[in-house]
């Protein structure tokens, strides 16, 4: 009798263990929008990128977005045609004051880890090869 109360619990244990707490979500639910200043700030500071380079990026920030729902996330453009978004699964594996990391799944059949690292309540991409993070804020409206 007392083999399946512990066996019981073990399972239990185990899939909590393996199951995501919803609430971690929370900080990331809604609209994260590419913001053009602070993105700009980062790619001024890259260190490998020449002037032309630095100059054409700067153009190209806030035309995306990112919106989290707790079921499911979308990558698109801000007024975009929804036939072109970029949807995919979404959990997250770690959420601290620095940084957060997530699993997404189902994007181009696939599924990566992608870390995004936060600053004045923005979260951003950084991008290795060039130097820079491009950064997506909470949309105000």
């Amino acid at each position: 009798m007392h083999k399946h109360k512990y066996l019981s619990i073990l399972i239990a244990l185990l899939f909590l263990g393996c199951s995501e707490d919803p609430s971690v979500k929370e900080r990331l639910l809604g609209t994260w929008v590419s913001d053009a200043e602070l993105s700009s700030e980062s790619v001024m500071d890259s260190k490998i990128m020449n002037h032309q380079q630095k100059e054409y990026l700067k153009k190209t920030f806030g035309v995306y977005q990112y919106v989290f729902t707790k079921l499911s996330a979308t990558y698109s453009m801000v007024n975009g045609d929804p036939k072109d978004n970029v949807y995919f699964g979404w959990k997250v594996l770690k959420d601290g004051d620095d940084k957060v990391v997530i699993e997404i799944s189902g994007s181009f059949s696939r599924t990566e880890k992608v870390e995004f690292i936060r600053k004045k309540n923005c979260i951003g991409i950084y991008n290795y090869k060039y130097d820079y993070a491009e950064y997506f804020c909470r949309d105000k409206g």
